[in-house]
C-alpha cells in the first residue's frame, strides 16, 4: 500500500513538471501582452536565448594582456579578475524577435502614443526585422561584467577584430559535431557590449541543421588576458523545447 502511495505521489510530481513547461508564459501570452520580466527572461534564460558565465578568480590578480589588440592596462591593478556573462540569443527565433520588440514597446510606452507615432515605431520596428534574411541563422550576444575595468577589457577585444572579418573559433556546432563559421560579425548600432553573429542555414544545397537534428550548440573563445587563459564558452539548444506556436524556430 505503501509502494502504491509513493507511485502515486511520484505520478503527480512528473504531472506537475509536465504542466509548469506548459504554464511558461510564451504559451500562455500573446506576445503583446508580456512584461518588462517576461522579456528579460526570454533575452537571458530561455530556450532560444542562454546564459553563460566565465569565472576569473586568483589570489594574486591579473593584469589584461597587450597582446590579441587590447591595450596593456597594468595601472588598473587585477582588473583580470572577475566574472563575465555572456547571452547568447537566437535572434531568427520567432519568439525572440517577439521579445525585442515588445522590450522596445514598453521602453517608449507604446500604449500612450499617438496612432501617427505608433505607425513611426512600427515601421522602424518592420524594417530592423527585414535586415534578417530567412536562409541565416542569427545571433546577438551581450556581454557584461560586474566590473567596469574588466568590462573595458573584454569590449577592447572584440572591438578590436578587423572589419570585414568574423572571430576565429567561433562556431555553431552541429549535433555530428560539425563546426560551422559564421558567414558574418557586426557590432549592433549604438552599443559597446552587444554584437550579432550570422551563419548560414545551408552549406551548399545541404542544410546546416539535419531534419531529425536534436540539438545544436554555439561556441566561442573569451580572450585571454593577464595570467587567465582562452576559455571556450559553449552554449547548448535543445530543439525538444524550442517549439513556438507548435513549430520549432530558431
Amino acid at each position: 500500500m505503501r509502494r502504491q502511495v509513493v507511485l502515486g505521489m511520484l505520478t503527480v510530481l512528473g504531472l506537475a513538471v509536465v504542466t509548469a513547461k506548459a504554464d511558461d508564459f510564451w504559451v500562455k501570452k500573446d506576445w503583446k501582452t508580456w512584461t518588462k520580466g517576461d522579456c528579460k527572461k526570454m533575452l537571458e534564460e530561455s530556450p532560444w536565448s542562454k546564459r553563460a558565465l566565465v569565472e576569473n578568480n586568483s589570489s594574486n590578480g591579473s593584469l589584461p594582456s597587450a597582446g590579441q589588440g587590447i591595450q596593456n592596462t597594468a595601472q588598473l591593478g587585477n582588473s583580470g579578475t572577475g566574472d563575465i556573462t555572456y547571452y547568447v540569443q537566437l535572434r531568427t527565433a520567432t519568439p525572440v524577435r517577439e521579445a525585442v520588440i515588445r522590450q522596445a514597446q514598453i521602453d517608449a510606452k507604446y500604449d500612450k502614443l499617438s496612432d501617427a507615432e505608433k505607425k513611426a515605431f512600427d515601421d522602424k520596428m518592420d524594417q530592423q526585422l527585414n535586415t534578417m534574411k530567412p536562409d541565416t541563422i542569427a545571433v546577438h550576444v551581450v556581454f557584461e561584467t560586474g566590473k567596469p575595468e574588466l568590462e573595458k577589457v573584454i569590449e577592447d577585444y572584440w572591438h578590436s577584430l578587423p572589419d570585414n572579418t568574423v572571430p576565429m573559433n567561433f562556431y555553431l556546432i552541429t549535433e555530428k559535431g560539425a563546426k560551422v563559421p559564421p558567414v558574418n560579425f557586426s557590432f549592433a548600432k549604438g552599443t559597446d557590449d552587444e554584437f550579432d553573429v550570422v551563419f548560414p542555414r545551408n552549406v551548399g544545397s545541404d542544410p546546416v541543421i539535419a531534419a531529425n537534428a536534436k540539438s545544436m550548440k554555439i561556441q566561442f573563445d573569451n580572450p585571454a588576458y593577464g595570467d587567465f587563459p582562452t576559455k571556450a564558452v559553449t552554449v547548448e539548444y535543445k530543439f525538444d523545447k524550442m517549439s513556438f506556436n507548435g513549430k520549432l524556430t530558431y
